[in-house]
């Protein structure tokens, strides 16, 4: 997971400093950005789900301000990796899985360090992904939402 997010957001110039909890409470940061991660983050298979998933995550946001504080449900990642694997991807199903969650963070990091929640056309910061693009081969920035990113940083 992780190096799927660092991955996607590099590209931007952003560098990433992964801490548990715990461990932050005892440091001091000039950006930090709080994931809550909920349910069972370890993958098993689950039947395939025909209902509306909703959301994976998201951004709290406040009176229309992003707040750096997100959510992600593992279990709905963990359903929409279950229903798009085929018989070869079996095999690393948690090699995906942590793909997948890399990316759902990814897309509600831009969202927290663009202040916007606002989403693309393409790429990873689209408005819905599909279990098939959470597991592809790549799934990227697109130009304009690297952009955007880049503008916020300088």
């Amino acid at each position: 997971m992780e190096r799927e997010t660092e991955g996607i957001l590099r590209p931007a110039g952003l560098n990433l400093g992964w801490r548990l909890a715990a461990d932050a409470a005892r440091e001091s940061f000039e950006d930090l950005v709080v994931v809550e991660f909920k349910g069972a983050c370890q993958f098993e298979p689950v039947p395939y789900v025909y209902d509306e998933l909703g959301p994976m995550a998201f951004t709290h946001s406040h009176d229309g301000n992003v707040q750096p504080f997100t959510e992600v449900s593992c279990s709905k990642v963990a359903a929409s990796v279950s229903s798009a694997l085929e018989g070869e991807d079996f095999p690393r199903a948690d090699i995906l899985f942590g793909r997948a969650l890399g990316r759902v963070l990814a897309h509600e990091l831009v969202h927290v360090l663009t202040g916007s929640e606002a989403h693309g056309h393409e790429g990873v910061q689209r408005a819905a992904l599909s279990g098939k693009d959470l597991i592809s081969s790549a799934l990227v920035l697109s130009p304009a939402d690297l952009a955007r990113l880049r503008e916020v940083r300088k």
